[in-house]
């Protein structure tokens, strides 16, 4: 749909490489007429032509067309000066840049119908704002050191201190000649007066309350703090995936200090979607005469393969939570089905283990812990609440209250919104350990249904068991205390001693 003119004639159906190579040669051929006795009369020609080429494939936008038509046309008058095999790379570089921007067009489709519940949350705020700008088309392809295209995707300290979301930072940041972000070196900030001097000049105090000794002693405490906070924020946005804060502003280079190590070693870092800019092939065709310098790659690039996985990893996971709800709805027909008599507990162990290792597993984590589920609800939230509340019955995981409780970082203080969302993050740091926790929580959904759908008598009867003590206990978790059940034809309540018969007790589904 977005093959540009030139791709269509090289890519003609059952043509081979040669054919391609002529198909390419005919497009060169006719540009290559516009030498100096007859550029002028051939002007309005090839335009024409290179619009109706254009213009075939409805897919590209107005930007789109006028971009490609501006590149084609300022290539006309290099064209006819260069020695064949010049001419023939020319024609290629032809072929290739329609292929560019047959990528980008899908690429901008791509983005803007997936759905990504809250972009800068899921993605992080300069991500988000860099696929904005791809989508409105003010973001321009650059080309790595191997001359693929990507994009510099907006990452890092500089881009997350710019962000308004951070309003404390804001003030440090300044711009380049570009209107790109930029952040002091920790040199340049020792002095650039941020510090408040003590009046001995002894010390120094940033706006923080941090105080450090006015040495080069202190400078390192500066930059130690730094990096502790840098390394803090990385795993604060769902395991820091795409802000990048582990990568030093000024260096490029992932930071060896100690904020970001664990045993002494450099963490292991998750595949980064951004690529080192250094060539793999040192071997390069330059010809002045034709080809122009194209936008270079920095250290944020993605290629545009690297942009749509980035794309994916923030995106709803909408087959996990349908599958989540078909199970949840196969529980209900489970429970309809049951009579008076049988079995009417639920399977937790196979809906759990279906859930977990058939859903949870192969989905993305990231989704099924943040993203609002059908339910209205989100993991992430229902966690934090259940954590401050102490109730983690609740989530289905009252059997790891004493672990839960050791990560409180103020233990000898009632649990805080602080505490809660510190314990939520040291969960999302280990993924067996959220994925066990999401699979219990969806499964607590599944058993819910069930039990709701549950016919009164049906539900009542705890028959099938094997002593009245078993079915007082199974009947006080499914209904609380004060409720009625019945056993082998008999009613109690759930908060008696066993052997009460309750004639007149209220019923539970009355």
């Amino acid at each position: 749909m977005l093959v540009s003119g030139a791709g269509q004639v090289a890519r003609a159906e059952g043509t081979g490489n040669l054919a391609a190579s002529d198909a390419a040669a005919n497009v060169g051929a006719f540009i290559a007429e516009g030498t100096a006795t007859v550029v002028q009369a051939r002007n309005r020609e090839f335009n024409k032509a290179m619009r109706d080429e254009l213009q075939r494939n409805a897919g590209l936008d107005d930007e789109a067309y006028d971009k490609l038509y501006k590149d084609l046309k300022s290539k006309r008058a290099g064209y006819v000066y260069l020695n064949k095999r010049g001419r023939y790379k020319a024609e290629q570089d032809l072929v290739k840049e329609a292929e560019v921007i047959q990528e980008t067009e899908i690429l901008k489709d791509t983005i803007a119908n997936t759905e990504i519940e809250n972009p800068e949350e899921d993605l992080g705020p300069c991500a988000a704002n860099s696929l904005k700008s791809i989508v409105g088309g003010k973001q321009e392809i650059v080309y790595d050191a191997d001359g693929k295209p990507g994009y510099n995707i907006n990452a890092g300290r500089a881009c997350f201190a710019a962000d308004e979301t951070n309003p404390t930072l804001n003030e440090f940041v300044e711009k380049d000649e570009n209107g790109n972000p930029t952040i002091s070196s920790y040199e340049t900030a020792w002095d650039d007066g941020r510090f408040t001097i003590s009046n001995d000049g002894q010390t120094k105090t940033d706006k923080f309350g941090n105080e450090y000794p006015n040495t080069e002693e202190g400078l390192q405490q500066f930059i130690n703090k730094a990096e502790e906070y840098w390394a803090e924020k990385n795993e604060e946005n769902e395991l820091g995936q795409f802000n990048q804060l582990d990568v030093n502003t000024q260096t490029g280079k992932r930071s060896t200090n100690k904020a970001f190590s664990v045993d002494g070693s450099p963490m292991k870092m998750t595949s980064s979607p951004y690529k080192k800019n250094t060539p793999n092939d040192t071997s390069v065709e330059n010809n002045e005469e034709y080809h122009t310098s194209k936008p270079q790659a920095d250290n944020n690039f993605m290629s545009i393969d690297d942009v749509k996985k980035m794309v994916q990893e923030g995106a709803v996971d909408t087959k996990s939570f349908e599958a989540i709800d078909t199970l949840v709805a196969q529980a209900s027909k489970d429970a309809t089905s049951r009579q008076v008599g049988e079995n009417s507990q639920f399977n937790h162990h196979n809906y759990y283990n279906g859930i977990r290792n058939k859903i949870v597993k192969g989905g993305n984590l990231r989704s099924l812990a943040t993203n609002t589920n059908s339910f209205g609800r989100v993991f992430k939230k229902d966690l934090e609440e259940s954590i401050l509340a102490g109730s983690y019955e609740k989530m289905g995981i009252g059997k790891d209250a004493e672990k839960l409780d050791s990560m409180d970082p103020t233990p000898d203080t009632p649990i805080t919104p602080e505490d809660a969302q510190q314990i939520a993050r040291m969960i999302f740091q280990d993924e067996q350990l959220l994925g066990d926790y999401v699979a219990e929580y969806y499964t607590n959904y599944a058993e819910q249904n069930f039990n709701a759908n549950l016919r009164p008598e049906v539900a009542q009867d705890f028959s099938w068991t094997q002593s009245l003590e078993e079915a007082k206990a199974r009947a006080t978790k499914r209904f609380g205390n004060g409720k009625n059940f019945t056993y082998q034809g008999q009613r109690y309540t759930t908060d008696t001693p066993v052997a009460s018969i309750q004639e007149d007790s209220e019923d539970e589904f009355a």
